[in-house]
């Protein structure tokens, strides 16, 4: 019984993660910003919020997932002296502060509490289809984006980003990529990610087409990363590089 209420804990879990994610991950694609009315969008932002602190809560009451991430009292320290300094600053946007301090505690404690009780396989599998979930998304950013380096597509929008009016270009503009994301910087980093979860998911196993499919999605965010000129994603790369390189090496020889 025990397990069984784990399982379903960690795959309720695993769903939030998952919704969570590709709605952050959307909201980096201006065309996506473009498509949404902000009092729709509004309740779903909170919403998702609301429902994370339920889960921490529940969690807190029946597995303490989140008491068992490594040097957990060092995080729970830091969310003492978060809330010590709300309090302390309380004239100066009280509520805005308590919001992101929970988005904050959602972030940090429930996306690294998985639960150790439950099965190895059942994680990898929830690791696959979320890394796979991700690349296909960040595939479709890159792709659109490198059609608008090919026709040499540019325009500007105007939107509202953290509560004030901005504009941003879209499609190629000042001798770099800016393609449909917001912040170049920001999704060329992100697809690094896609690249790491790519490899990571090419296995011996792994059927050809799926090989094709990891290739042809590695080959376009390195597209993506070189076009965008973004030297967040140079140090990046060189520092993943090292690191690599400095695991990798010497067990290689």
């Amino acid at each position: 019984m025990a397990a069984r209420r784990n399982n379903v804990l960690a795959e309720i879990r695993f769903l939030y993660l998952l919704i969570y994610s590709v709605y952050f991950a959307c909201l980096n694609f201006i065309p996506y910003r473009l498509s949404i009315l902000i009092q729709y969008d509004g309740p779903l932002f909170t919403s998702l919020g609301i429902v994370g602190l339920i889960l921490l809560v529940v969690d807190l009451f029946t597995r303490r997932n989140l008491l068992r991430i490594p040097y957990a009292e060092i995080i729970l320290l830091f969310f003492v002296v978060f809330g010590v300094s709300i309090l302390w600053n309380f004239k100066y946007q009280f509520m805005g502060n308590v919001k992101c301090m929970i988005w904050m505690a959602v972030q940090v404690l429930y996306l690294g509490g998985a639960d150790p009780d439950v099965a190895a396989d059942r994680h990898r599998r929830h690791i696959r289809i979320f890394t796979n979930v991700f690349i296909l998304l960040w595939f479709i950013g890159a792709i659109w984006s490198f059609g608008q380096y090919l026709v040499q597509y540019s325009a500007q929008f105007d939107l509202i980003l953290n509560d004030l009016p901005d504009t941003l270009p879209m499609g190629f503009s000042e001798g770099r990529l800016f393609g449909v994301f917001i912040d170049p910087n920001y999704a060329a980093v992100c697809s690094l990610f896609a690249i790491g979860f790519a490899l990571y998911n090419i296995r011996k196993d792994t059927p050809v087409w799926a090989k094709i499919w990891y290739a042809i999605t590695i080959a376009f965010q390195g597209f993506y990363v070189i076009l965008s000129g973004s030297r967040t994603a140079e140090l990046a790369l060189l520092v993943v590089s090292a690191l690599a390189g400095a695991f990798l090496v010497p067990g290689r020889f």
